[in-house]
C-alpha cells in the first residue's frame, strides 16, 4: 500500500468516525439526560452481551476478509478475494444466527446469575436482534478495506449513527406524548435500528457493485483450513477478552455494593463511568482507530519486509505518544469541565482527569494490537488481552471494597501499561523471526 493510499484512507477513516462518535455523542447526551445516570448503567450492562455475540460470530471472519483478501487483492486475485469474503460471511452469519437464539433464550439466565438484575433481560433479549445484521455490516466493511475503498465503510458508520441517533429521537418524543416512562430500552432499540439500516445499505452496495462485475463459471479455491486457522484465535481473543469485560461488568456494581453503595447507586456510577466518561476519553481514538484498520492490510502485504515493518511500529508508537499526551492535556485541564456540564453530571469531570491518563496506552494497544493480527500472531494478542484484563478484574475485587470506585480505575491504568508493554515486545520479537528467516507461530 502506497503512503498517499494509506494516508487518504486513514483520512477518509477519521473523519468518519469522527463524525460517528458525535452522533454517538448526541444519542449518550440526549440519553442522559432522559434515563439518567441509572438507565445509563442498564443500558451499559448489556453491551458486553452483544460484543460476547460479536466476537464469537464476526471478529474471526472480519480479521480474515480484511488479511486474506488484502493479499489476494495484492497479487490480483481479485475472484479469489470475493470468493474468500463469501466463505467468511457465510461462516459469520451462521455463528451470529446461534448467538443470538441463545442470548435470546437464555436472558433471563444471563441477568439473574451474571449481573444480579432482572430488568438487564428484557434489554438483552432487544439487543441480540442486531448481531446478524453487524455481521452483514462489519464483513462488508471489512472487505471494502481490504480493497482499500474506505469511502463505503466510511458512509455506512456515518449512516448508522445517524439512524440510531433518529430512531432514539422520535421513539423519546412518542414516548413523551403519550406519557409513557423513559426507559434504557429507548437506546437498545435506537440500537438495533442504526445496525439494521446499515447492514441494509451494505447489502444495497454490494449488490450493485455485483451486477457491474464480470460474471465467471470459474471457483478458484480458497484457503479454508488457513480462514479457520486464523478466524479462531481471533474469535477466541475477543471472546475471552469481551468475556472477562462481561465479568468486570458485572461485578463493579456488586463489588460497590460490597463498599457501601445501594444497588441503584452502584449502577448510576457504573452508568457515569462506562457511559460517559469512558467514550469521552475513547474519543480520540477514532483517529488511532482508522490507523490501525489500515495498517491491517498494509502490513499484511509487507510482512516480508522486516525493515518496513520496523518503520511502521516506529512511526505508530511516536504517533500514539504524541498524540496520547495531547489528549492528556486537553482532558486535564478544559475538557473535564466541558464534558461535565453537557453531560449535566458534576462527577464526570473528576473521572474524566483520572482516565485520561489511559490515552497513550490505548492507542498504543490499537495499532500493535492490529499489526501483530495482521502478521498473524493472534495467539499473542490473546495471552495480551488476558492478562490485562485479569489485572483489571484483581483490582475489582480486591480493592473496591475497601477503596471504593478509583480501584478500578487504578486497574484500569495498570492493566492498558502492561498490555501495551507486553505488544510491544511481541511485536519486536516477531519481526526479529523474520528477519532471522524464523517461522512465525501464533
Amino acid at each position: 500500500m502506497s503512503r498517499k493510499t494509506f494516508i487518504k484512507g486513514t483520512l477518509i477513516l477519521t473523519l468518519a468516525g469522527v463524525l460517528t462518535k458525535i452522533f454517538g455523542f448526541g444519542c449518550r447526551i440526549f440519553l442522559s439526560r432522559s434515563i439518567g445516570a441509572a438507565g445509563m448503567g442498564l443500558y451499559q450492562l448489556i453491551m458486553p452481551v452483544t460484543a460476547v455475540c460479536y466476537a464469537i460470530g464476526i471478529a474471526g471472519p472480519e480479521v480474515c476478509v480484511s488479511r486474506f483478501c488484502a493479499a489476494y487483492a495484492a497479487s490480483r486475485d481479485h475472484l479469489r478475494a470475493r470468493h474468500t469474503a463469501v466463505f467468511c460471511f457465510g461462516m459469520s452469519m451462521i455463528l451470529c444466527i446461534i448467538c443470538t437464539v441463545l442470548s435470546y433464550m437464555g436472558a433471563d439466565i444471563i441477568a439473574g446469575y451474571i449481573f444480579h438484575n432482572p430488568h438487564v433481560a428484557p434489554l438483552i433479549r432487544i439487543s441480540v436482534f442486531s448481531v446478524p445484521f453487524a455481521c452483514i455490516h462489519c464483513l462488508v466493511c471489512a472487505y471494502y478495506i481490504s480493497k482499500e475503498r474506505t469511502v463505503i465503510p466510511a458512509v455506512s458508520q456515518i449512516f448508522e449513527q445517524a439512524v440510531r441517533l433518529g430512531a432514539i429521537y422520535i421513539i423519546v418524543h412518542i414516548a413523551h406524548n403519550k406519557g409513557e416512562e423513559i426507559t434504557a430500552a429507548v437506546g437498545v432499540a435506537g440500537l438495533v435500528c442504526g445496525e439494521i439500516a446499515a447492514a441494509l445499505l451494505c447489502a444495497a452496495i454490494v449488490l450493485t457493485g455485483r451486477r457491474k462485475n464480470i460474471r465467471t463459471t470459474r471457483h478458484p479455491g480458497i484457503e479454508v483450513k488457513q480462514i479457520i486457522k486464523t478466524s479462531i484465535p481471533v474469535s477466541l481473543n475477543r471472546l475471552a477478552l469481551h468475556g472477562m469485560q462481561s465479568l468486570e461488568a458485572a461485578l463493579i456494581p456488586l463489588m460497590l455494593t460490597v463498599y457501601g453503595y445501594s444497588a441503584q447507586h452502584s449502577v448510576a456510577i457504573f452508568g457515569i463511568l462506562t457511559g460517559m466518561a469512558m467514550p469521552v476519553i475513547l474519543f480520540p481514538s477514532t483517529l488511532t482507530g482508522s490507523v490501525a484498520q489500515m495498517l491491517l492490510p498494509s502490513v499484511a502485504k509487507e510482512q516480508s519486509s522486516s525493515d518496513k515493518l520496523i518503520k511502521s511500529s516506529r512511526m505508530a508508537l511516536v504517533f500514539s505518544l504524541a498524540f496520547g499526551f495531547i489528549c492528556i492535556i486537553g482532558y486535564t485541564t478544559a475538557g473535564a469541565v466541558i464534558m461535565a456540564y453537557v453531560f449535566d453530571e458534576p462527577k464526570l469531570s473528576g473521572y474524566i482527569r483520572i482516565m485520561a491518563w489511559l490515552c497513550p496506552f490505548i492507542f498504543i494497544n490499537t495499532t500493535y494490537k492490529s499489526m501483530l493480527h495482521a502478521l498473524g500472531q493472534a495467539g499473542r494478542v490473546l495471552l495480551n488481552s488476558m492478562l490485562s484484563e485479569l489485572i483489571t478484574i484483581i483490582c475489582i475485587v480486591f480493592l473496591i471494597p475497601r477503596m471504593g470506585i478509583y480501584a478500578y480505575l487504578l486497574g484500569l491504568l495498570a492493566s492498558q501499561a502492561a498490555n501495551s508493554a507486553l505488544s510491544i515486545c511481541a511485536f519486536t520479537r516477531t519481526v526479529s523471526r523474520i528477519t532471522t528467516h524464523k517461522p512465525l507461530r501464533s
